[in-house]
């Protein structure tokens, strides 16, 4: 059932696919994953303005994005083996 919840992650998350930084939050999270390809597939979704805006936004938003995505994976890594994640 779609909640309160939902609608308020879903804008983070989407911002977080808008700068290609959604595969590093969705690792390891297969429920995660699941909740956001439904949440995607509800005919809401494709109406609503979720994450960058189009055109050249979205693409300065996603080519950003890449170029740090590296060092976000690093951090996560440094932070899970020293086990503070």
């Amino acid at each position: 059932e779609f909640s309160l919840a939902d609608l308020n992650l879903a804008p983070f998350v989407g911002r977080l696919e808008g700068i290609a930084f959604l595969d590093i939050w969705l690792e390891d999270r297969p429920l995660t994953t699941a909740w956001w390809k439904r949440l995607k597939g509800r005919p809401s979704y494709g109406q609503a303005k979720v994450g960058p805006g189009a055109g050249d936004e979205a693409e300065m938003f996603a080519r950003e994005g890449q170029k740090t995505a590296p060092e976000a994976r690093s951090v996560l890594a440094d932070l899970k083996s020293s086990g503070r994640l």
